[in-house]
């Protein structure tokens, strides 16, 4: 290495001419100044930063001109790479002149395409996770399940100081890393991590980066937690971390029965796809999808703690290496252990006819899940023309249920063994093959496998075989999925011109077995009415281009289509056909009253394997499901439209998306249910649309010291259904949910969090209809009674048809300012609230039920910082 890093270019106006005296600024992540220069005569300019001086490896380069737009770019820095060129093409500026402030704490700035937020800005010593700070942050949203969203899309990575260590299981770090150590968080707008595609795509993706307090770097930084409260309450929990130039390391454990799954941060985050289809790079790891299942009928209406009686063990690490100059190795692993125990009472009435059917459940479960899972990626980087990703992904998870209950006032045993494990490699090699043309690859293949070992006691099945009621039925099931894919993609630029071409292939293969074992005590009869040996294949040779032309930086129009062909059999019916697919998008961007995407396209909907069981097949101890015979491949005309307007920072920003989906055919189900069974059918049915829209408005009044955020989604469908009846019925649905949140950053000792959250859906079949709705406000208040002493205060109030929950719950925390311990008591559900109904719409049924709460409970915990 020669010590430091160099930036070279030139800067031009829209006719190509050298600007001369440019200035020219390169900023680091944390927006300090490394270094400036200016342009030549012929608007050259070089310079040099030593290696010291960069803390991560994203640089910002700003040029400026007197009459014309600043204009910034990001360079990812490459390990081994010391040399990069950058164009700047500066376009006029026609507005009268500002005085510009510089301000070397500001709370959010803006820098090119990244917005940097200072989290102690936003913050009042009450937090314990990252998870906590993020959302306080203006712009930034977490979901209830942990989902994580930046100027109103799904993040794609969440990065630590410039690296991903935990891809889609970034949960893990957010709700574990101690709050104690951010210093500021970045949203990185336009983000894309592979440096080659980089250069001929414009990304809409969005990342978060976590920046960490200089105290925490370079050393072994962490805490201990250890909690002991009353109901036999525990917690114990240890976070280790490193962050080194060559090396980043974190660890994090943690063991509570305190209602808090350890499984839910392993499920993997979404991210958001613009609208106008571009490219990005997949993961494609297609799961089966099992017809067997005990349900934990799990209560998701409640916040973590309140409804789930559980033991939570999570062990999970992460890595990220540099083994060379052009070498990356990232790797994580992590093994989670949930003990769950529901007791649940529900009923469920088929509005079929004029008189529901009515079924009456009062279920105890016991359910133990374990996953053990990991990854291990290489990256490889040779210079600027090539860039190498080879990803491994494994994952192990033995579920086991035991499951007691009365139905209908009849007992029924039933015991499941579950064993599903699989994994996937994902290659994605990028090369430059001149400077308009990069070729990219992506090579893919794994298998997933989910075997099955049930044991049911149901006198109701029984008797449909005319056997004793004490009769013992063994249902197995082995499914197994095996897929090989690729795409190969050249992409091209000339001028104003963009065009992309693909080349892909899949092969997918299931092959599903089961047996229905009927056990008396005089003999063993396997059911050959209920058993099912399937072999699915598809197969996919898909060519596909696309062609952008920018009309000027403010529209653009992007038509394309793709040509598949697909090939599909069951093992009865065999399917190949041809698909012609458009697509059109019009993007028009950069206008003072906003961003307008209009999208359509074409596509195929590939039907799943299950639609084809040529027998009936168990679903649970009080359904059977069978497939059809024929193979239908319907079409579908997507119709999509967004709209966005933000301010400079986007710390106002107002989003609207709607979408029609349209299909000239669907599968869908025909069902005879009795008074204590369901028999149910696939059937292929000619109709089904569905309209879906929502709207988010974010807002942060600095001079209130306030962020609110209000949104809005509504869903209409439609689809045909068949019940006890001879024809298909058309099942209208509706669902709207509406939410309104915000934070105070008062000078006060006092500070809240506010959320209101109201829900309804409504659906009609055969003439009867349905209604029902779901209400929830929650008020967080935060005290800081001194610099040492902090109280929280949890309010939520759940509301359905008559009923109503309360939840108060406290937290007083003792943190000293020399000390490296902190003392924490929980106080939760002081209400002593212990049971709570809802009522919930599912097709054509009203779902009634309840579920039991945690009880009242104190915990005190002490937290060791080193």
């Amino acid at each position: 290495m020669n010590g430091q890093t160099a930036i070279q270019g030139f800067v031009q106006d829209q006719g190509g001419s050298p600007i001369e005296k440019a200035s020219v600024i390169v900023y680091n992540s944390s927006q300090s100044i490394l270094t400036y220069s200016y342009t030549d005569e012929e608007g050259g300019f070089l310079l040099t930063i030593k290696d010291e001086d960069i803390n991560n490896n994203l640089l910002i380069v700003a040029a400026n001109s007197l009459g014309f737009q600043e204009q910034q770019d990001s360079l990812q820095l490459v390990q081994g790479k010391n040399d990069y060129s950058v164009i700047f093409t500066l376009s006029e500026k026609a507005e009268q002149l500002k005085e510009v402030v510089l301000e070397s704490t500001k709370k959010i700035s803006a820098n090119g395409n990244i917005t940097t937020i200072q989290a102690g800005a936003f913050t009042n010593n009450t937090e314990h996770t990252v998870e906590d700070v993020l959302k306080k942050l203006p712009g930034i949203e977490v979901l209830d399940d942990g989902a994580i969203k930046a100027h109103g899309k799904f993040i794609n990575k969440l990065l630590i100081d410039g690296e991903d260590l935990f891809a889609n299981d970034y949960q893990i770090l957010s709700r574990n890393l101690d709050a104690k150590t951010l210093d500021e968080i970045q949203i990185i707008d336009k983000f894309e991590d592979n440096p080659v595609l980089a250069k001929v795509l414009d990304s809409d993706k969005v990342a978060l980066n976590l920046n960490l307090k200089e105290k925490f770097k370079n050393i072994w930084f962490g805490n201990v937690t250890a909690g002991l409260g009353t109901e036999e309450r525990v917690k114990a929990a240890a976070n280790i971390g490193l962050l080194r130039k060559q090396i980043k390391f974190f660890y994090f454990g943690d063991y509570n029965n305190l209602g808090n799954k350890a499984s839910d941060q392993l499920t993997g985050s979404p991210s958001s796809v613009n609208i106008t289809s571009a490219y990005q790079e997949q993961e494609i790891e297609p799961e089966i999808n099992p017809v067997f299942s005990i349900p934990m009928n799990e209560n998701n209406f409640f916040r973590e703690g309140q409804s789930t009686f559980n033991k939570a063990l999570l062990n999970s690490l992460g890595f990220v290496t540099k083994l060379t100059q052009n070498i990356e190795l990232r790797g994580t692993g992590s093994f989670t252990n949930d003990i769950q125990n529901q007791l649940f009472s529900s009923e469920t009435f088929f509005n079929v006819q004029e008189d529901p059917v009515i079924f009456y459940e009062n279920s105890d479960s016991h359910h133990t899940n374990t996953i053990g899972s990991g990854e291990l990626e290489i990256k490889y980087t040779g210079g600027e023309k090539s860039y190498l990703k080879n990803l491994f992904v494994y994952q192990n998870q033995p579920e086991e249920y035991n499951n007691n209950l009365l139905f209908n006032n009849i007992d029924i045993a039933q015991n499941l063994v579950k064993k599903e494990s699989s994994f996937y490699n994902h290659f994605n090699y990028s090369y430059v093959l001149s400077k308009n043309n990069v070729w990219h690859n992506y090579i893919y293949f794994g298998q997933n496998e989910v075997e099955q070992n049930a044991v049911i006691r149901s006198p109701v099945l029984n008797s449909l075989f005319s056997s004793p009621e004490d009769s013992r039925i063994d249902h197995s099931s082995d499914d197994k999925l095996n897929v090989f894919g690729f795409t190969s993609n050249l992409f091209s630029k000339f001028g104003e011109f963009e065009h992309r071409l693909e080349v892909g292939y899949e092969s997918l293969a299931e092959d599903r077995r089961n047996n229905f074992i009927l056990n008396t005590q005089e003999n063993t009869l396997e059911v050959d009415s209920l058993r099912n040996d399937l072999q699915f294949e598809r197969q996919r040779l898909n060519l596909n281009t696309r062609l952008n032309y920018s009309f000027s930086d403010k529209v653009e129009l992007a038509i394309g289509f793709s040509l598949d062909h697909l090939k599909i059999k069951n093992g009865r019916d065999n399917k190949e056909e041809w698909f012609f697919n458009p697509e059109v998008d019009l993007d028009l961007r950069k206008m003072k009253i906003g961003r307008f995407q209009f999208s359509y396209e074409n596509t195929c909907n590939f039907p799943e394997s299950i639609f084809f069981l040529e027998n009936y097949q168990l679903k649970n101890y009080r359904s059977v499901v069978q497939g059809t015979e024929k193979i239908y491949l319907p079409k579908r005309d997507v119709y999509g439209f967004s709209y966005k307007w933000a301010n400079e920072l986007e710390s106002q920003a107002f989003t609207l998306r709607l979408k029609y989906d349209d299909t000239n055919g669907r599968y869908s189900t025909a069902n005879q249910i009795s008074q204590d069974f369901i028999l149910s059918s696939y059937r292929f049915v000619n109709a089904g649309d569905r309209i879906s829209g929502n709207i988010d408005f974010t807002s942060y009044f600095a001079k209130l010291k306030l962020s609110t955020n209000l949104r809005t989604t509504q869903n209409w469908f439609a689809m045909p259904l068949k019940a006890n009846s001879a024809d298909f019925s058309i099942l209208k649905n509706y669902s709207a949910s509406y939410l309104f949140s915000g934070t105070t950053y008062f000078d006060l000792p006092v500070n809240f969090g506010f959320k209101i959250n109201l829900s309804h859906s409504k659906s009609q079949f055969n003439g009867v209809m349905s209604k029902t709705y779901q209400n929830n406000a929650a008020v967080e208040i935060n005290y800081e009674v001194s610099n040492e002493w902090f109280a929280s205060l949890n309010n939520d109030l759940y509301q359905m048809e008559n009923n109503r929950s309360y939840f108060l719950g406290s937290t007083i925390s003792y943190q000293p300012k020399e000390s490296n311990f902190s003392y924490r008591l929980k106080m939760n559900n002081l209400t002593g609230e212990n049971e709570f109904s809802t009522i919930f719409i599912d097709d054509y049924a009203m779902y009634k039920s309840s579920v039991k709460l945690l009880p009242r409970f104190f915990l005190f915990t002490l937290k060791y910082r080193f």
